[in-house]
């Protein structure tokens, strides 16, 4: 509690941005179901923080359950293996290495393996082994009367499925079970990097090349692109991250080649190295942090507007059809000092039917990401404009729960897919009909559905 010695440190490391009644590090799911139980005989709110950074956590006055020590990683025979919900992909990977397995996880190794996993979990192997929410095969988890299950697709059928794209809003799940892949010790990784389009059809043009070659490519390849702003000495400049699931360097510089034919490109760099290197490395431009961070992240007072200005930074699923592409090209053009990103998502995502699991965006093809930063001396028409353009970019599109911070409404954010609704909420009134788990894109577990159009 708050009084207790040591408390302020933990909320100065671990909470960051409020200050919770009572702090709990549980070392055994049957704590977290005695915390629970204690939270709600007292009328306060549950906040749940597993082993990475996400945006939700904590709000003032809350109990705030820490689950950083059950962060266990155990490998089994079968290549199954078990993950405490305290624990981060970069733990995951270095376990499984040595068998010469791995996860479709996070992209970089702090992340958490249990807030990735509830919403989606896109990662560096996507296109051949889908979200890390579909390899997971088991959970242990503590509902909202504090009781702790096992469960799986026979075993309490609809709660495990939930538990699979609904997020924190069913329980805490203090062990997650995946079914790992085969991948050697070894990928093939790296970068193209190339000339920023001069307008946007050249633009359209470039990623309309990326996209083909990797519509038409082996599954092992992935790849996210940049579109990168100016920085510094640094002109504007397109940066491909690729991946190779495997060891072989000839198949990888083969299946490469289509993308080495882009235009424009300024400078190549591949390598092999291991793949728990590809998640340390993070896979993102090195300009990117600190473009980010010479912003303002939250736009300004309209009188005030002289620094570079930051609209808010939105996400879609999309399927990248010219018409997607053109305008996303399009979009660059009008705010070129913005930041956009593409990841290729096509593959066994699109294998799984929309209604299997919670998560629904099952015809996605690429994950966008774009944050539009707009020069000094803008104003609030130059946002609105960049806003209206994405909004025509994602109408009907759904966002990425665990890029998306917003948690007043889930379904206007479309974080949840409209074919998944409605058995969401009866599922949520059904496991937690007081609402203990609200500390997220919160499911409600009423009224009727019409409320949440």
């Amino acid at each position: 509690m708050s009084a207790d010695p040591g408390f302020d440190q933990i909320v100065a490391e671990d909470v960051v941005v409020a200050t919770p009644a009572v702090i709990v590090r549980p070392a055994t799911a049957g704590d977290v179901g005695l915390a629970v139980s204690f939270a709600t005989r007292h009328g306060l709110p549950v906040s749940v923080r597993g082993g990475g950074h996400g945006p939700f956590a904590v709000s003032d006055g809350d109990l705030l359950i820490l689950l950083t020590s059950l962060d266990e990683v155990r490998v089994h025979d079968d290549g199954r293996v078990d993950v405490g919900g305290g624990a981060v992909w970069g733990q995951v990977a270095h376990a499984l290495r040595p068998h010469g397995l791995a996860l479709s996880s996070g992209d970089t190794s702090s992340v958490g393996v249990g807030g990735l996993t509830l919403t989606g979990g896109v990662g560096w192997l996507v296109r051949r082994h889908g979200l890390a929410l579909d390899n997971l095969v088991a959970a242990e988890i503590v509902t909202a009367s504090g009781q702790v299950l096992a469960i799986d697709a026979e075993h309490h059928a609809d709660l495990f499925w939930a538990i699979r794209g609904g997020g924190g809003n069913f329980g805490i799940v203090t062990r997650f079970t995946f079914q790992a892949h085969p991948l050697p010790g070894t990928v093939y990784y790296g970068t193209i990097t190339t000339t920023k389009p001069s307008d946007a059809t050249g633009m359209a043009e470039l990623l309309g090349r990326w996209r083909d070659v990797l519509h038409a490519a082996d599954e092992r390849l992935n790849s996210t692109v940049f579109v990168m702003p100016a920085e510094g000495r640094s002109p504007a400049n397109c940066q491909f991250f690729v991946l190779w699931g495997g060891d072989n360097e000839d198949e990888a510089r083969a299946a490469i080649a289509p993308l080495l034919e882009l235009p424009g490109i300024l400078h190549t760099s591949f390598d092999l190295r291991p793949y728990v290197s590809v998640l340390e490395d993070g896979g993102e431009p090195e300009a990117l942090e600190d473009i980010l961070e010479s912003v303002s992240v939250d736009a300004p007072e309209p009188e005030a507007y002289v620094d570079d200005v930051v609209s808010e930074e939105h996400n879609a699923f999309v399927v990248l059809d010219d018409g997607v592409i053109a305008s996303l090209a399009e979009l660059s053009e009008q705010a070129p000092g913005s930041i956009l990103s593409i990841r290729s998502m096509i593959g066994a995502v699109n294998r799984v039917v929309p209604t299997e699991t919670a998560f629904g965006w099952r015809d996605t093809e690429a994950l966008a990401i774009f944050t539009g930063i707009l020069p000094p001396g803008s104003g609030p028409q130059d946002i609105v404009r960049i806003e209206e353009q994405w909004s025509a970019i994602n109408a009907g599109r759904g966002v990425y729960g665990n890029f998306r911070d917003l948690v007043d409404d889930p379904f206007t954010h479309r974080v949840y897919a409209p074919v998944n609704t409605e058995r969401l909420i009866e599922t949520k009134r059904r496991w937690d009909p007081e609402n203990v788990f609200a500390g997220n894109h919160n499911i409600k577990p009423g009224p009727a559905h019409a409320d949440y159009a």
